[in-house]
């Protein structure tokens, strides 16, 4: 056999072991002309021999099948490979599984010791007509019980608020540095825990259960935008509730895809607001099924028997929400880019926020002008009965439910001080 036939055979001819050569010991002896045409009758006879050519066994063909067909990853192509090459094949750990059908009544009962997604829906009116969202989520509540219940967990879990300094010193001078590495060693906390009882009645220690909530839109395909929702406990250390294992965070469902039905480019001023007020209605009343579970936990409280064999009362409540500017303004029900102040947390004036090296308090004038502001739209709400809409807009605030109600309830308070003749207080506030 000449060098190059021998080159030929020895790269494209990857037979398995024991393989029968035999059968195509003709192949290298056949005068073939050119080194192209030679390796293309090389794979001809091969196929036309083995089918799964060029893997070298069946088996390789069955493995690279399942990961091509079930677009499996790089990750999971190569635990694939090494559980058939390990464990798998030799005897270790067998796989019983029959099929398809049986894998999903195991994993059935497997999802019976985790939080099951629930189904929901809501409904709102958008330009004459009722719009329904259907949306999967799981219960805050429920995942959190799972990590209070957890006995692994409970070494690790911040029940309270405390402060850790850096000390050193001799006797005539001391030095201490105050270190801020988790969200209990920070003021916050520690503000919102001096809310809560130490010790009630029942002898039950009240304690506060801080969570992150974090969204964003992003392509869960090439094509396919969501907005995926994830809860993060903060009474855990950072290397457990940032990590994927037991006690991180959990994606507790998909902000539903809110479309327009009409073109983008087509509507009006109006329009464009309508529609924003329409999804950010969406966004409220989607965040007020999720969290239903902790509103009344949150004020009141849930007694629960921890792993250490203590009773603690748990206080349920977001303490940081991750977001952008898109979704913060939909969730405190904002204007974002049209308004006056268009970020709800620095509240800078919206030709001042290219200054990112800027020095920009949040002082209290501004907080009293748009407490006046506010005051101001309800009188012209309550006395003219001309739309407040316009006095409101400027500083990102929407005539929504919650300011007709708070007009509403002056509106009563006013009446009680004309009838009364003068300034009174009512529920501690002067009202004037």
């Amino acid at each position: 056999m000449s060098e190059s036939r021998r080159a030929i055979w020895n790269e494209n001819w990857m037979l398995r072991p024991g393989a029968n050569i035999s059968k195509l010991s003709h192949i290298c002896t056949v005068g073939i002309a050119s080194i192209a045409t030679q390796q293309s009758f090389l794979w001809t006879e091969a196929r036309n021999l083995y089918p799964w050519f060029p893997f070298r066994t069946r088996a390789d063909f069955g493995v690279a099948e399942i990961a091509v067909k079930g677009r499996l990853n790089h990750e999971l192509t190569d635990r694939l490979i090494k559980g058939a090459n390990t464990e798998w094949s030799k005897g270790e750990s067998r796989v019983t599984l029959k099929d398809e059908k049986a894998m999903q009544k195991v994993l059935g009962k497997a999802c019976r010791y985790g939080v099951t997604f629930k189904s929901a829906s809501i409904s709102a009116m958008y330009r004459g007509e009722e719009r329904t969202v259907h949306f999967q989520y799981q219960d805050p509540w429920d995942w959190i019980t799972t990590l209070l219940f957890d006995p692994t967990l409970a070494p690790c879990t911040m029940y309270n608020s405390v402060q850790k300094f850096y000390c050193e010193g001799t006797i005539t001078e001391d030095y201490e540095e105050r270190i801020i590495d988790e969200p209990n060693t920070g003021d916050a906390w520690a503000r919102f825990e001096a809310e809560l009882p130490d010790v009630d009645e029942e002898g039950y220690r009240h304690c506060l259960l801080p969570l992150q909530f974090w969204t964003d839109d992003g392509l869960v395909t090439k094509r396919i935008t969501a907005h995926p929702m994830v809860l993060r406990a903060l009474f855990l250390p950072s290397h457990i509730r940032n990590a994927s294992g037991n006690g991180g965070g959990v994606l507790v469902g998909y902000m539903p895809p809110i479309l327009n039905p009409a073109d983008p480019s087509d509507r009006s001023g109006r329009e464009t607001l309508e529609f924003a007020r329409f999804k950010m209605e969406i966004y409220q009343k989607v965040l007020t099924v999720m969290f239903s579970s902790l509103r009344g936990r949150s004020w009141h409280g849930e007694p629960i028997r921890c792993p250490d064999g203590r009773d603690r009362m748990f206080h349920p409540g977001i303490f940081i929400d991750s977001l952008d500017g898109k979704e913060a303004a939909y969730f405190n029900a904002g204007r974002a880019a049209l308004a006056n102040h268009p970020c709800p947390k620095c509240l800078v004036f919206k030709t001042d926020l290219h200054k990112i090296t800027g020095d920009f308090k949040r002082g209290i004038s501004f907080v009293a002008t748009r407490a006046s502001t506010t005051s101001l739209a309800m009188a012209v709400f309550l006395l003219s009965r001309r739309s407040p809409v316009y006095i409101l807009r400027a500083h990102a605030l929407y005539c929504v439910v919650d300011f007709r109600v708070v007009a509403m309830l002056k509106l009563r308070l006013f009446g009680c001080l004309d009838r009364a003749g003068g300034n009174q207080r009512h529920g501690g506030t002067d009202v004037r």
